[in-house]
């Protein structure tokens, strides 16, 4: 590192990018290697001795077990992501029946599911991403709110609101 603070501030934020992916790519390579080669040799084994009936009843074998692991890590992985949530166990269900029907994945059915809005949006809330996070606030004009303290005022039209345990509502008028 001492020899990065003798470069410049460029110099020294490309090297350390450099290092960066340089370290990216021996992760890479030592987590992927192994398997791409394992599966080279049981690939090479196969097409030289697969007409040999216990090969076969061996790739059949792994085969089955590796199906096995997909169908539990995604049965895992459908019960952490869904919860008990009713709604998308829902949505869940139909995008599931649609592709199985139609065997092939339906774009649309897949943004509809993606774009319901499963949880209440406070009044005036600016939300964005799935699911909706709020990242701030807007007038009933259209215009972005700046929010620095309970009180806010709308800089076009001059709307008073107050932000109380995090909800926006109109100011009650002075009097």
């Amino acid at each position: 590192m001492a020899a990065l603070a003798l470069l410049s501030v460029p110099h020294a934020l490309i090297a350390a990018l450099g290092i960066l992916m340089a370290a990216a790519a021996a992760t890479g390579i030592a987590f992927i290697l192994p398997s791409f080669l394992m599966v080279l040799v049981l690939a090479a084994l196969y097409v030289h001795f697969g007409n040999l009936s216990w090969i076969q009843g061996v790739f059949y074998g792994i085969g089955a077990a590796v199906i096995a692991i997909v169908v539990r890590s995604a049965v895992k992985l459908v019960k952490m992501t869904i919860g008990n949530d009713w709604l998308l166990w829902a949505m869940f269900a139909a995008v599931a029946v649609t592709t199985a029907w139609t065997e092939s994945e339906v774009v649309w059915v897949f943004v509809g599911a993606g774009a319901v809005v499963a949880r209440d949006v406070p009044d005036f809330a600016l939300v964005v991403g799935n699911p909706a996070r709020n990242t701030g606030w807007m007038c009933r004009c259209g215009i972005k709110l700046d929010v620095a303290g309970e009180k806010v005022r709308c800089r076009t039209c001059a709307t008073d609101y107050v932000l109380h345990e995090g909800v926006l509502r109109f100011a009650e008028p002075a009097g």
